[in-house]
C-alpha cells in the first residue's frame, strides 16, 4: 500500500515538473496585470496629475521594498505570528518613510505620507502572503489575488476623472481591500511562533540579495520624480513602464521554476534560457516597432523626443541584465542551502556600502543633471551584485539542495 501511494506521488510530481501552459500563461499574465496601471494612467491623466501619481507609486515602492525586508522568504523558513509579522512590516515601513522624509522633506504632506505609508503597509503584508501562494504551488489562488490587485488599482483611474477624489485618498483602501482577502485565504502562520530575530536574520540575507538590485531600480525614478523637470521626469518614467516588461519575462521565467517539483535543477534552469531570450528579443522588437513607427500612440503627457531618446539608452543596458539575473535566483533560491544565500548577502553588502558611498561623493561632487549618468549608476550597481552572485553560485555548485 505504501509503495503504491509512493508510486502515485512521484507521478504526479513528474506531471508537475513538465512545463505547463495554463502555469506559464496564469504566472505570466499576473505579472503584466499588476503593473498595466503604470502605463494607462499616463493616457487617462495630464502631465500634473501624472507626475503626482509616480512620485506617490514610487515613494510607495520604496516602503514596500525596506517594509517587506525579505519577509516573504523568510517566512517560508521561519514560523511567526501574524500579529508579530505585522508589526515588523509596519515598523519598517515607518522607519523608511521617516528617512525619505529626512532626504527630501518637502516631497509629500503629512496627509499625503500618512496615505503613501498605509498603502506601502497594507501592499507589503498582501504581497507576502500572496507569495507563499506560489511558491506553495497554488498559483491558481496567487493568479486570482494577482488579477484583484490589478482591478484596485485600475480602478484608481474613475475614481479620480469621475468622482474627483485625490490620488492619495485612493491609495490605502485598494491595498487595504486587497490584504483583508489574501488574509482571508490563509491561515498558515497562524499557529507560529514570536521569533523575530530569526525572521530578519532570514529576511535580511534575502532582502540584500534580491531587494538591493530593486532599490536602485525604484530609487532613480523616486529622484528623477523629484528632483528632474517636468518633460524629463514624466519620458523617464513612462520609458521604464515601457521597458519593465522585460522584468516581468525574467521573473515569469524565475517563478516557473520557484513553481517547479522537478528535482534536476541544471536541467530546469537550462530549459529556461532560451525561452527567456526568445521572449527578450520578442519584446525588444515588438515595442521599438511601436514607439519609433506608431508614435501616435504616445500620450500627450510625455515629450516624444526626450522618450525616444531615453527609452533606447535604457532598454539596451536592462536586457542584458534580464537575461542573468532571473535564472540565476531562481537556481539560488530554489535549489541551493541557505547558507550559500547568506554567503552572497554577506559580500553584496559590502559591495553595496563601497559603491553607495562611492556614488554619494561622486554625485556631491559633480550632482546629477543628466539621464544617462543615473542610467549609468544605476548599471554600475545592480551588475557589480550581479557579477558576485553568479561567482558564490559557481563556488557553491556542489552545495546540497535545500
Amino acid at each position: 500500500m505504501f509503495k503504491t501511494i509512493l508510486s502515485l506521488k512521484n507521478e504526479l510530481l513528474k506531471k508537475e515538473s513538465s512545463f505547463s501552459i495554463q502555469r506559464f500563461t496564469l504566472i505570466g499574465s499576473t505579472l503584466f496585470m499588476s503593473k498595466v496601471v503604470l502605463i494607462l494612467v499616463a493616457y487617462f491623466f495630464d502631465k500634473n496629475d501624472y507626475n503626482i501619481f509616480n512620485k506617490a507609486y514610487y515613494t510607495a515602492s520604496i516602503l514596500i521594498l525596506f517594509g517587506s525586508l525579505g519577509f516573504e522568504y523568510a517566512l517560508l523558513r521561519v514560523k511567526v505570528k501574524l500579529p508579530y509579522l505585522f508589526m515588523a512590516v509596519a515598523f519598517n515601513s515607518l522607519a523608511t518613510l521617516g528617512i525619505l522624509a529626512i532626504v527630501s522633506p518637502t516631497a509629500l504632506t503629512t496627509s499625503e505620507s500618512l496615505s503613501v505609508y498605509l498603502y506601502s503597509l497594507f501592499a507589503c503584508l498582501g504581497g507576502i502572503f500572496t507569495f507563499g501562494f506560489l511558491f506553495g504551488g497554488d498559483y491558481k489562488k496567487y493568479f486570482m489575488l494577482m488579477v484583484l490587485n490589478s482591478l484596485f488599482h485600475i480602478a484608481i483611474i474613475p475614481a479620480v476623472k469621475v468622482t474627483g477624489l485625490s490620488i492619495f485618498s485612493c491609495f490605502p483602501f485598494i491595498t487595504g481591500a486587497w490584504l483583508l482577502i489574501a488574509v482571508s485565504l490563509t491561515s498558515k502562520h497562524a499557529n507560529g511562533q514570536s521569533n523575530i530575530k530569526e525572521l530578519y536574520k532570514v529576511g535580511a540575507s534575502t532582502f540584500i540579495i534580491n531587494s538591493s538590485a530593486s532599490f536602485a531600480l525604484v530609487a532613480d525614478k523616486y529622484i528623477v520624480n523629484h528632483f528632474f523637470t517636468l518633460n524629463i521626469a514624466n519620458a523617464y518614467t513612462f520609458s521604464w513602464a515601457l521597458t519593465v516588461p522585460l522584468f516581468y519575462i525574467g521573473n515569469l521565467i524565475e517563478k516557473i521554476i520557484f513553481s517547479s517539483a522537478d528535482i534536476d535543477s541544471p536541467k530546469v534552469v537550462k530549459k529556461s534560457l532560451p525561452l527567456l531570450m526568445l521572449l527578450i528579443l520578442s519584446y525588444l522588437l515588438c515595442v521599438t516597432l511601436v514607439v519609433y513607427f506608431f508614435s501616435e500612440i504616445i500620450p500627450a503627457s510625455v515629450d516624444l523626443h526626450l522618450l525616444r531618446e531615453i527609452f533606447l539608452f535604457m532598454i539596451t543596458g536592462y536586457s542584458v541584465y534580464v537575461l542573468f539575473h532571473f535564472p540565476l535566483n531562481g537556481y539560488l533560491f530554489k535549489f541551493l542551502n541557505v547558507d550559500v544565500q547568506k554567503l552572497i548577502a554577506k559580500y553584496s553588502a559590502l559591495s553595496i556600502s563601497i559603491l553607495v558611498i562611492a556614488f554619494l561623493v561622486f554625485i556631491g561632487l559633480f550632482g546629477i543633471s543628466d539621464f544617462r549618468f543615473l542610467l549609468s549608476l544605476v548599471w554600475i550597481y545592480i551588475f557589480v551584485l550581479l557579477f558576485i552572485k553568479w561567482r558564490l553560485i559557481i563556488r557553491s555548485k556542489n552545495v546540497e539542495p535545500a
